[in-house]
């Protein structure tokens, strides 16, 4: 089944709760396979259980996650406005929300922030909520831009990560809206899963992420050269695309592990569960990060995990400081995986505990309740 532009295809209104559901509209610009749009997806499918009206409204076309909400039964509606031409989206997108859009709340996500908010203000009275899920890094300053004009049209604002906050001063967007935390939550943190026995063979790391110079790919290749030095027979897996993989390639053949990485490239999100838990830990050194959904799922699937202490990271293994590194620290780095490989019935204890802390905080129950309190709190003021 395919959304097309201007389409709604969703399952009926749940029950009424209080004086009526409350309708809430998630607008993006795609619902590609990515942690921002994956974030999207678990709000939806949690708030419609929890007995909101919730859909979603794409700006350019619906994507992996956009087909997926469809199949299964949830309202989206694409306009397929031209990509390359803010002339014509911007018209569009108002157009649409004063005609085709009924919600007691949109909320923004990503996309160009200062457009589409000055879209929702000259298109509807609806409340606006927008979401800041990271930014890019090293800032720029068309971001910077973006982001202050974006507050002066927003009525509320979400951070996802407390490290976030220093954006939200440094821009002078608390001056301009409210401004709370609220971190991610995905559905497997509040399950429980069987674990299963990893087969026999190399000491095997997973790292999820973009392949990018600020994710660091080159510490967990080092990683891997440290380990092997020491005569543990490690190699790594990497999960995702980007512009950097070739340096890496290079880079992997500098120092000798090669034959030790394998490149898997985009994985669905369907699979990587099973990617994870084949791996005897997840390493997440990158040198920027907000609440990584990567991470999330590692712990939800009880896998041991090696971060940099960027972002919220720390604060989400927090049960686990241990298993946390200095930024950029490769030496850190290896040590822990040594700590890993040479006692893995430990390792798996401490994964468990940390599972038990992350969920209490970063499940989707716990996301969901926080975002109907802020819509509350809106609509409040208004």
């Amino acid at each position: 089944m395919t959304a097309s532009a201007g389409e709604v295809i969703g399952a009926p209104a749940p029950a009424a709760v209080g004086d009526g559901p409350l309708r809430v509209v998630h607008l993006v610009s795609s619902l590609q396979l990515a942690g921002l749009e994956r974030v999207i997806a678990e709000l939806i499918e949690g708030q419609r259980l929890a007995g909101l009206e919730a859909s979603a409204l794409v700006v350019h076309e619906a994507g992996v996650l956009g087909e997926r909400l469809v199949a299964a039964g949830y309202p989206v509606r694409v306009l397929g406005a031209p990509l390359a031409r803010p002339w014509q989206r911007v018209p569009r997108l108002v157009e649409a929300l004063r005609t085709e859009v009924q919600a007691d709340v949109i909320h923004l996500h990503g996309g160009n922030w200062w457009s589409y908010a000055r879209s929702i203000r000259a298109g509807t009275r609806a409340a606006h909520l927008y979401t800041l899920h990271g930014e890019h890094f090293p800032p720029r300053w068309q971001d910077r831009v973006t982001e202050f004009m974006g507050a002066l049209s927003t009525d509320h604002l979400v951070l996802v990560s407390e490290d976030l906050r220093h954006t939200a001063r440094r821009n002078l967007l608390d001056r301009w809206c409210p401004v709370e935390v609220i971190q991610n939550g995905i559905r497997k943190l509040d399950l429980d899963f069987e674990q299963r026995p990893r087969s026999p063979g190399p000491f095997t790391l997973v790292h999820v992420a973009r392949t990018e110079l600020v994710k660091r790919q080159d510490l967990s290749l080092e990683v891997v050269r440290r380990l092997r030095a020491d005569g543990i027979d490690a190699r790594v897996r990497f999960a995702g695309r980007g512009d950097a993989r070739p340096y890496y390639e290079r880079l992997a053949a500098d120092l000798g592990v090669a034959e030790h990485v394998e490149w898997l490239g985009i994985v669905p999100d369907t699979e990587i569960a099973g990617v994870m838990q084949q791996a005897d830990a997840l390493i997440l050194p990158s040198d920027h990060e907000g609440t990584s959904i990567a991470l999330l799922e590692a712990i939800a699937l009880e896998r041991p995990c090696l971060v940099s202490d960027v972002g919220d990271s720390g604060r989400v293994m927090a049960a686990a400081r241990e298993w946390v590194a200095p930024k950029g620290d490769a030496a850190a780095l290896a040590r822990i995986a040594r700590a890993i490989h040479d006692d893995p019935a430990g390792a798996a204890a401490t994964a468990a505990r940390v599972k038990v802390d992350v969920r209490r905080r970063y499940g989707r129950a716990a996301m969901v309740d926080a975002y109907t309190r802020a819509y509350r709190t809106v609509l409040a003021r208004r």
